[in-house]
């Protein structure tokens, strides 16, 4: 996928996610690392979105992005 249109849908798949669960998690990533999210969402509150997911789970290196 490329473009706005690819960040459009990929945001949709987060949207039909369940909160907190591994799917949810592998929809933010894929969002955040699209080349064309940073002119079409706020990343800075994805990449929030995937610590907290990381905190919740004690998983305290990948939520701070020490690894």
């Amino acid at each position: 996928m490329d473009g706005p249109t690819a960040v459009i849908e990929l945001s949709a798949a987060v949207d039909h996610t369940q909160p907190g669960t591994d799917e949810r998690l592998h929809a933010l990533v894929a969002l955040a690392e699209h080349p064309c999210a940073s002119h079409t969402v706020a990343v800075t509150e994805v990449w929030t979105a995937i610590s907290e997911i990381h905190r919740r789970r004690g998983n305290w290196d990948d939520a701070t992005g020490s690894r």
